[in-house]
């Protein structure tokens, strides 16, 4: 009996507790689901929340997998089930997005950024589609006009070069399920307004209804929602983010082609016995970084002057290199030409070379 009593005296404290910190606080305590911050940890991971759908869909539910911060109204929450993208009731529905953990982050405090981990889902029944951005490079050979190989060039100005890269943002599209309003031509009265009971005067606008309320006199009442006859309609809104992607390792290269290297070692070399490659690639490093341009576009530039070029022919201006990848995506290799140029051997016997 005396340990019957000890049990339910600790079962009693425990449920008494939290209900009395919280009205010691002078809190007033929200409906169901809802709980004041000095409650926040005793809900955790145990609190499972309704999340608002359309009326065509099972109303899902989330558990609580964190301590909820009223401060900033963040709620991370683990789904229990395939819903996809869901709208949290009283958080804009821009505002939610996926973590890396796959925990459906709810948030009102800011908007999404391209710095986040992951986008949003897209809604059940919905699209998404994640689109790469495309890398380019145009290369140049900015001078001189008609460039000889270092050995007859008697300033030895050799060859100015430049490359010039741009990373295109990759762009996320997903579709959420979103309220589709009613269209309506004005005039009409608008939500709140008040109108007239018996329809005179200047109509409600369309989906509202002018319904009698508190103490209005009678024949007046304000425009309200008809839910009834102009239930919310739902549809797949395409929604876009874009993320952009930046460089982690770069070189610039010119690279003599096969056939000047055949050429070389073929038919030179038998009319000049000895002919031979001296210096058929070139290497550069390169440290500029990306300039963002305003569509999250970034655009590299890298020139190298006076390349003293050794090996006539024709040479493959050309760039390696890895991008740090984005939040959604991981980093990518790429190797890109972007122009050529040539270089001349002074010889009268040769008559076929650049």
């Amino acid at each position: 009996m005396k340990k019957r009593m000890i049990v339910f005296l600790v079962i009693f404290a425990l449920m008494v507790i939290p209900v009395s910190s919280a009205a010691a606080a002078g809190e007033i305590q929200p409906f169901d689901p809802g709980a004041g911050s000095s409650q926040d940890a005793s809900i955790k991971e145990t609190l499972d929340w309704m999340i608002r759908q359309p009326p065509t869909l099972n109303i899902p539910i989330f558990n609580v997998a964190e301590t909820i911060n009223r401060a900033s109204l963040d709620v991370i929450a683990r789904s229990t089930g395939t819903y996809g993208y869901l709208p949290f009731t009283g958080f804009d529905a821009s505002l939610t997005r996926v973590n890396s953990s796959a925990q459906v982050v709810f948030s009102g405090s800011s908007p999404l950024r391209s710095d986040l981990p992951l986008p949003p889902p897209p809604s059940n029944n919905c699209d998404s589609e994640l689109t790469p951005g495309i890398i380019s490079l145009v290369a140049t050979k900015d001078a001189p006009s008609n460039p000889v190989v270092v050995a007859q060039d008697p300033n030895r100005g050799g060859v100015d070069l430049t490359w010039t890269l741009n990373i295109l943002p990759t762009v996320y599209t997903y579709g959420l399920w979103t309220i589709i309003p009613y269209e309506y031509q004005r005039p009409c009265k608008s939500v709140n307004s008040e109108c007239q009971i018996n329809q005179s005067g200047l109509p409600c606008c369309l989906s509202l209804k002018c319904e009698q309320r508190g103490d209005q006199p009678s024949g007046n009442g304000i425009c309200v929602r008809d839910y009834y006859n102009y239930p919310d309609r739902y549809a797949c809104v395409d929604n876009t983010l874009t993320y952009q992607e930046d460089i982690a390792t770069l070189t610039p290269k010119a690279i003599l082609d096969t056939p000047s290297r055949n050429w070389i070692l073929g038919p030179l070399g038998i009319a000049y016995p000895g002919a031979h490659l001296i210096h058929p690639d070139w290497g550069f490093r390169a440290t500029e970084p990306c300039i963002w341009q305003s569509d999250h576009t970034c655009l590299w530039t890298h020139t190298e002057g006076h390349v003293q070029v050794a090996d006539p022919g024709w040479y493959d201006l050309v760039i390696t290199g890895t991008t740090a990848g984005t939040e959604i995506t991981p980093p990518r290799d790429f190797i890109l030409i972007g122009g050529r140029f040539g270089v001349y051997l002074v010889e009268s016997t040769i008559t076929r070379q650049p």
